[in-house]
């Protein structure tokens, strides 16, 4: 019986890899899987997942030599994008040390761009020692195969693709999101094959990572499964009621951005109720307000806007990266989808998310006072790489005021159509292969690996 290594250093890889029919069609091979996750999700891991051939492995972040301290310092700031730029300028607000900014500022102008930097780099990884608690999993098992779901994830997926490199185990490795490319830096270790969430993130993986192509496969977003499954849709009445809407509204879907990116977009909520009271829109409109996990803030600032409705029914106090969405919580997000005409939000996922099931989708542009740039909207229309690539297909309306905004949403009300042009040069781009056997695609591409 073979061995297959399958990391699951986040959530969101149990959310959309594990419940899904991914993990089940590799259940049914004779295959002995070994999922690695963190200690504090082995339990719960092992109630749901366990079963004859898988088994549930702690392991704990392996302490970083300093050799690891400086590849990883290089791989995660000595990239020129401007996405890399935004998260290093958010970094110096948490911890203001300006020699620290200049000295990434500065290699990443200079070498942000170097095939020869991200070769150096890739070498001395492989010289890295591996801690016990990495080498024990292998001693123990044996595998054939690693499959790394985060690649780039410097606590789990490295130290371990690092070793089986070593041992000439193979290797398999997908990125968590579909930004990873130009928002985290480059890839320390690369494996055998890469497989890749749209076509977007090829061209990102030739550009910025030096990617061979040959060594790629696009199979999809795994989370955009959940959204063939129609027997979780329920009549619009009854999705209505549980989140407080009167079903004869029409509703437009917001969804808020991490509060670590950006405190204020409860902001556009409070304009789209003024909008509302002022007849600009139409008083059958009301703003479904979809706060991101872990963050209530933005909802105490809504309170009492009579046309704008907090969606508390998949909320948790935990943060998103670490939210176990099972079917409830996506089932939740489908229907608001469904039954939403319009999705808004700033830059997020969600706004793709909508598009895919064919809704118009509105980026909001504006804020209702002036802030300093680096603390301001605009910096995610000047800097957020890859969705500045998005509203190059014209697939999302980026509005930049309050009069736009309700241009906007007035035009999609009267004809759904409009745009659709955009929008479907956004899904060849960002989204396709949309078929609900994303899950298929990736058990498929592990399974070739190790026949």
């Amino acid at each position: 019986m073979k061995t297959i290594f399958i990391t699951v250093s986040e959530s969101p890889v149990a959310n959309n890899l594990l419940r899904g029919s991914f993990f089940s069609i590799l259940k049914k091979e004779d295959l002995r899987l070994v999922l690695i996750a963190p200690p504090a999700k082995v339990a719960g891991y092992r109630e749901e997942f366990g079963a004859a051939n898988v088994f549930i492995e702690p392991l704990s972040p392996p302490p970083h030599p300093f050799l690891e301290r400086v590849t990883t310092f290089f791989a995660r700031n000595v990239l020129r994008t401007g996405m890399v730029k935004l998260v290093q300028v958010r970094q110096h607000a948490d911890k203001p040390n300006a020699f620290l900014l200049f000295t990434k500022m500065f290699l990443r102008t200079l070498l942000g761009r170097s095939r020869m930097l991200q070769n150096v780099v890739r070498l001395v990884e492989h010289i890295i020692p591996s801690h016990a608690s990495v080498k024990e999993f292998f001693d123990q098992y044996s595998p054939e195969l690693v499959f790394a779901t985060v690649m780039n994830y410097t606590e789990m997926d490295v130290p371990i693709l690092r070793e089986a490199k070593r041992r000439g185990v193979k290797t398999i490795g997908i990125m968590r999101g579909w930004d990873t490319f130009v928002a985290h830096g480059f890839l320390r270790i690369i494996p055998d094959k890469v497989l890749l969430q749209n076509q977007y993130l090829q061209e990102a993986g030739k550009e910025y990572q030096f990617l061979p192509e040959e060594i790629t496969e696009i199979v999809g977003l795994p989370h955009f499964d959940w959204y063939f499954k129609k027997e979780w849709i329920v009549p619009r009445e009854e999705f209505c009621r549980t989140v407080g809407i009167d079903p004869k509204k029409r509703i437009i879907l917001f969804g808020a951005m991490e509060y670590y990116w950006y405190e204020r977009d409860y902001e556009i909520a409070e304009v789209f109720d003024e909008l509302v009271r002022n007849g600009k829109l139409p008083a059958d409109l009301v703003m479904l307000f979809r706060p991101y996990p872990g963050f209530a803030g933005p909802v105490e600032k809504i309170k009492g806007l009579r046309y704008v409705v907090p969606d508390m029914e998949a909320f948790t106090l935990a943060q998103g990266d670490n939210v176990e969405m099972k079917q409830k919580q996506v089932a939740h997000l489908l229907n608001s989808l469904v039954h939403s005409t319009t999705v808004v939000s700033v830059v997020s996922t969600i706004a793709i998310d909508g598009v895919a099931l064919g809704k118009p989708a509105v980026s909001a542009a504006f804020e209702k006072e002036k802030v300093p740039y680096w603390r301001s909207i605009k910096r995610f229309f000047t800097h957020c790489t890859h969705f500045m690539e998005v509203f190059k297909t014209d697939g999302i309306r980026v509005v930049n005021s309050p009069e736009e905004f309700t241009e906007a949403l007035n035009a999609y009300l009267k004809n759904l159509e409009k745009d659709s042009a955009g929008r479907k040069e956004l899904m060849r781009k960002f989204v396709e292969p949309f078929d609900g056997k994303t899950g298929e695609r990736i058990a498929r591409a592990v399974l070739d690996q190790i026949r």
